[in-house]
């Protein structure tokens, strides 16, 4: 069986893996094929755009909006070409932000694209637990709750100056990202 179907999450620590799955298998890694394939994922990504900006070891953002091509249709040709070339399934997160981009591709997993427009994020991201926000960890998210703010949308309804008087400059980021104003460029 698989690890998920007990509740077990990507980089999840091995102690809490066996309290969920006490007979669970761990596998040795293998981190230099981990790294080539990343590489190889890289370069793909490369010819799309010289703007491409790693985040962690199997993802990254990519500025696209030098191309004539929409998003979707170029998320739909990378994840076709990472599929045929690579033999991975890839989820893709297309959108005018980064912070939106990375919560699109973790909405629907595994092997999806998600579009994530000025029309539609409310309705796809607020309604989200804010512990699921990028960026808001366990202990920020207690906070959060402790406050009433248990959704991204409670998140990007909170007044920054208040909430920064709890959570220190940090606050102003997350609220500011949750409305759909992150406007930090993709690094290259």
């Amino acid at each position: 069986e698989s690890a998920k179907a007990f509740g077990i999450k990507t980089a999840e620590t091995l102690y809490l893996a066996r309290q969920k799955a006490p007979h669970l298998v761990v596998l040795p890694p293998h981190h230099e094929l981990y790294h080539e394939y990343s590489q190889r994922a890289q370069a793909i990504y490369r010819e799309y755009s010289e703007r491409v900006q790693p985040f962690g070891p199997d993802e990254a953002w990519l500025d696209v909006s030098h191309r004539p091509e929409s998003g979707e249709a170029l998320a739909a040709e990378i994840k076709a070409r990472v599929r045929g070339e690579l033999g991975l399934t890839v989820s893709v997160g297309v959108s005018w932000n980064k912070t939106f981009a990375k919560m699109g591709s973790d909405h629907r997993k595994p092997d999806a694209i998600t579009l994530i427009t000025r029309e539609n994020y409310k309705d796809i991201l607020w309604q989200k637990p804010v512990d699921e926000f990028l960026f808001v960890g366990a202990a920020t998210a207690a906070r959060l709750q402790q406050l009433g703010i248990r959704t991204v949308g409670d998140l990007a309804a909170a007044d920054p100056e208040q909430l920064s008087k709890i959570l220190g400059k940090n606050a102003w980021s997350l609220v500011f990202n949750a409305r759909g104003e992150d406007d930090s460029p993709v690094l290259s």
